[in-house]
């Protein structure tokens, strides 16, 4: 990159090299993008404002020596634990509840919350779990309709439903006014 780039870019780079776990040099990032390193410092203080106000202490942007370059530190009281994504993960794949492709992308998802060193074990561990999803047979995508009805709980609004019967082949409609959901 080079300084035809606008600041938008440069800034985002940052950021989501940062979310990945790399450290940033300021040094580094002046070269990769033909600007000065007062001006990498600069686009440093904007995230770094930016994190605090966001994410309010649960994340922030520091120097690590070690490292030699800025890092995201995250509170791990604010963010799920390997082991935590990883039982989320089982409960979510035994629970046969969701359509495969809106399964794989909660997973990817939730995922994507561990640290990117762990994101391949994670990966591997459910790896086998993943391959022998066998969906409920409906197949029909069930979060937005999920999300509709936890609405209409919320509101206390009413809702009108068709279903069949079992042995039936006619639809029947019913207005209910729902208290709760379960996923079964």
């Amino acid at each position: 990159m080079d300084d035809q780039h606008p600041k938008s870019l440069r800034v985002l780079s940052i950021y989501e090299r940062l979310r990945k776990g790399e450290a940033i040099s300021k040094k580094r990032e002046a070269e990769r993008f033909s600007v000065n390193e007062k001006t990498i410092q600069r686009d440093l203080d904007e995230l770094r404002a930016y994190i605090a106000e966001m994410f309010q202490g649960l994340m922030e942007l520091e120097y690590d020596r070690k490292k030699n370059g800025y890092v995201l530190k995250k509170d791990e009281e604010g963010w799920l634990t390997n082991k935590e994504i990883l039982v989320v993960s089982k409960i979510l794949l035994e629970s046969r509840s969701l359509p495969k492709e809106e399964m794989d992308r909660i997973l990817k998802k939730l995922i994507f919350q561990s640290h990117p060193q762990n994101q391949r074990f994670i990966q591997e561990v459910i790896q086998n779990e993943r391959f022998h999803y066998v969906p409920l047979q409906h197949n029909q995508p069930l979060i937005e309709i999920i999300w509709e009805l936890s609405s209409a709980v919320h509101t206390k609004r009413i809702v009108l439903i068709n279903y069949k019967k079992e042995g039936s082949d006619a639809p029947v409609a019913r207005k209910v006014k729902p208290v709760g959901i379960i996923v079964n």
